[in-house]
């Protein structure tokens, strides 16, 4: 998956990206809790870590804490934003976890499990985590758009919102099921487990964006890149290399724009003027007792 190396990808990350809420940690540090309500754990390990935004969230409620990503890219992004001493970041995936047998009191998936082999990643669960550990799969799919109009408010809201879902089921349209398993919140993860007791819970989370902000979070998606350089190279192989103007025409994300503003009457604003809130719904799956895999 080279489209994740992009530092284009990963700046997009950075500044576009929702950040998790504390009431998220919460409710997967309170399940952790619960067998020894203990306030300070010896070990997390995330997987997909990104920039390192779910570590800084979570490190100070561990002794130790390990984060990886299959991109070097992220790493580099988030070792240079590390403010903690006990937690380290290296270059890994969730399917072979550096971790010895029954050790991890938290292993973390933040906006990633829809990326992994679920049968391989489980099985490395079911490995190191310790018999009390829990297993905690943060995610979010489309958001809930609400344009700043003053007519036809809900109306303008539902537009926003199915057409930003249609974008991404157009980017994602050519990938394996598992690959899009964020917008059913990780079922298909969850009835493949084998857990003694799982949890799920929902948090809401409200930011005053706009059209470039929304365009923003688009081009942060690694469906993104794929998408457009798989455009990019059947469009070439028909008309040659493609100039900076040409491309533009075949990036969805400036069709989307296009038609949002149209359907708005905003044509003549500039992104940065189409005001939209952000509405997402933070999904928390906490897991205690996974054991592997079910078998069908």
């Amino acid at each position: 998956m080279a489209w994740f190396e992009s530092k284009e990808i990963v700046e997009s990350y950075k500044t576009y990206r929702p950040h998790y809420s504390q009431q998220v940690a919460d409710h997967v540090l309170d399940e952790l809790k619960k067998p020894s309500a203990s306030t300070l754990f010896d070990l997390m390990v995330e997987v997909g870590c990104g920039g390192g935004q779910a570590t800084n969230l979570f490190a100070p409620y561990f002794n130790k804490v390990l984060a990886t990503d299959i991109s070097q890219e992220q790493i580099k992004s988030a070792r240079k934003q590390n403010k903690f001493q006990h937690v380290g970041y290296d270059t890994g995936t969730a399917e072979k976890i550096n971790a010895e047998d029954g050790s991890v009191d938290l292993l973390l998936a933040a906006e990633a499990a829809h990326w992994f082999d679920s049968d391989k990643f489980l099985l490395e669960a079911s490995r190191v985590l310790k018999p009390q550990g829990c297993l905690a799969l943060i995610g979010y799919g489309s958001p809930q758009l609400i344009p700043n109009v003053e007519k036809q408010k809900e109306d303008c809201s539902r537009y926003a919102s199915n057409l930003f879902h249609e974008i991404v089921l157009e980017l994602g349209k050519e990938l394996k099921p598992e690959e899009n398993g964020i917008n059913s919140k990780y079922s298909g993860i969850c009835d493949k487990m084998l857990a003694s007791n799982i949890c799920r819970f929902s948090v809401y989370q409200q930011y005053d964006w706009n059209l470039t902000a929304v365009k923003g979070l688009i081009r942060s998606l690694g469906l993104y890149k794929h998408y457009t350089n798989k455009k990019r190279e059947e469009l070439q192989v028909l008309h040659g290399n493609l100039q900076k103007q040409g491309e533009e025409s075949f990036d969805i994300v400036e069709v989307f724009g296009k038609i949002l503003k149209q359907y708005l009457g905003y044509q003549s604003f500039s992104d940065d003027d189409v005001k939209i809130k952000a509405k997402f719904e933070m999904f928390i799956i906490v897991a205690r007792g996974v054991s592997g895999v079910r078998q069908t």
